[in-house]
């Protein structure tokens, strides 16, 4: 008989002495539902063995405490232990067992302690949603996990003790209260790739993320980091780093440099400079995000000497109402976003030697664009939410597809407009047809594309 992927669901109260459990177990390819009664812990791994179980779930009971020698001799993919009133897992609870993956959320353990979790493997280890606020010195000392999982605990600080000696690919510590940051934490921490520290409270990381080889995305969102100095990430190999909604006021130089940052996302900051040169040596960055923060008005240094292979800026929310012609020079977006700025006039020059597959100006306050300002490789211009009244001749380049106008205050469209911009695809004037209604007009000789039931002023 074939009997792959069980699920074991043990709904009675769980009483850590003299009590009993009824599984109900599941079997794929055939509806078979099986109904077993075991008296504690002890005696699982012999319903898991007889009905070959590959996943059980404990959930809602009463387990306080997890003794030695608790699961020995338990073999299974994954165990689950959820909201069980856990509060202690004392050395040894593991010895004997072989489980895959072993999660212990939603309980009440406080300490991970020494001797629990050495000399183990696993795939998952999760202990998300516990109270947790000590981790003894070389609690994880010689464990062996792909995916670990502390997330939503009260920890405070990560010594250079925490993780010694552990081999795990990705760590997560998101939703505690650290504050301290060894600067050997994350040392002899191979082969390390993906770490989450997210919604905590550093102030400083100092050189804790200092080589770290193997690295590859560093979340550091939702802390209250100050400062970034030059040698942050140095003989690092972090592709993807999150720093948003941080209190960074300033990227120094140096600080990114020769380093093979892919994504570096700064949105929800103070910052009000960027130094000339900051992202001039970052030749692998494609994605740039600086949304909400205190940039100003644009010059060509504005962007700390952005190099032409990025892909996608988003500069939202800055206070941006002037942006010098040059600053994009000779760049190739796939997104150039600019929404929620100050923008009044989009002048000649600015958009030059550019070319940009999605540009967004939503909601600036736009009232005219000179002639000539997009005669460059723009494809899709999104300029909805602005004060614009007329869409002139030359307003738009001839390699412009898709222009949106929702939401703006147009009552004339050239007559001549798609003689001259033959290329465009469509006009996107309103959602609602009532918003740009005219009194007192018609429509007439209105191209295919422009929706005819919007009522318009053609000029001559």
């Amino acid at each position: 008989m074939i009997t792959k992927c069980i699920t074991l669901v043990l709904p009675v109260l769980f009483y850590y002495a003299n009590c009993e459990i009824n599984i109900l177990g599941y079997i794929d390819y055939r509806t078979e539902v099986l109904n077993e009664t075991v008296s504690s812990l002890c005696v699982l791994k012999e319903a898991i063995s007889r009905i070959n179980v590959t996943r059980i779930e404990i959930k809602n009971q009463e387990i306080p405490v997890f003794a030695k020698n608790e699961l020995n001799g338990t073999k299974i993919r994954e165990l689950s232990f959820i909201s069980d009133k856990i509060t202690d897992l004392e050395p040894g609870a593991l010895d004997g067992s072989s489980i895959e993956s072993l999660y212990f959320p939603g309980n009440r353990i406080k300490t991970l302690k020494k001797g629990v979790l050495n000399q183990k493997t696993f795939q998952t280890l999760s202990f998300e949603i516990n109270q947790i606020s000590e981790i003894e010195e070389d609690a994880f000392e010689n464990l062996v996990v792909d995916d670990l999982n502390l997330e939503h605990n009260e920890l405070t600080k990560i010594t250079a003790k925490t993780f010694r000696r552990i081999t795990v690919s990705a760590i997560r510590l998101g939703f505690n209260k650290i504050k301290e940051l060894d600067e050997l934490a994350f040392q002899g921490t191979a082969p390390l790739k993906l770490l989450y520290i997210n919604d905590n409270e550093i102030e400083d990381i100092g050189k804790t993320f200092n080589n770290l080889p193997r690295i590859e995305l560093l979340d550091l969102d939702n802390n209250k980091i100050k400062t970034l100095a030059p040698d942050s990430f140095q003989y690092s190999n972090i592709s993807w780093i999150l720093l948003v909604q941080n209190q960074i006021t300033e990227i120094k130089n140096g600080v990114f440099n020769n380093l093979p940052f892919n994504f570096i996302g700064l949105s929800g900051n103070q910052i009000f400079k960027i130094e000339n040169g900051a992202f001039s040596q970052s030749p692998d960055l494609k994605y740039l995000f600086l949304s909400d923060n205190k940039l100003g008005d644009l010059k060509k240094n504005s962007l700390g000497g952005l190099r032409g292979k990025l892909e996608v800026l988003e500069i939202n929310r800055n206070g941006i109402s002037n942006i010098e012609p040059g600053v994009f020079e000779n760049f190739e977006f796939k997104q150039l976003i600019l929404n929620n700025n100050t923008l009044k006039i989009i002048k000649k020059g600015i958009f030059k030697n550019v070319k940009v597959l999605n540009l967004q100006l939503i909601q600036n306050e736009i009232t005219d664009i000179e002639i000539g300002a997009f005669d460059e490789h723009i494809e899709n211009i999104d300029l909805s939410g602005n004060h614009l009244k007329e869409i002139k001749r030359g307003m738009f380049g001839t390699s412009l597809k898709n222009v949106v106008l929702r939401q703006n205050e147009i009552s004339e469209l050239d007559r001549d407009l798609y003689t001259i911009n033959d290329t465009i695809d469509s006009f996107n004037l309103q959602e609602k047809e009532e918003e740009l209604m005219c009194e007192d007009s018609e429509v007439s000789n209105v191209p295919s594309n422009v929706n005819s039931n919007i009522e318009v002023k053609l000029k001559e």
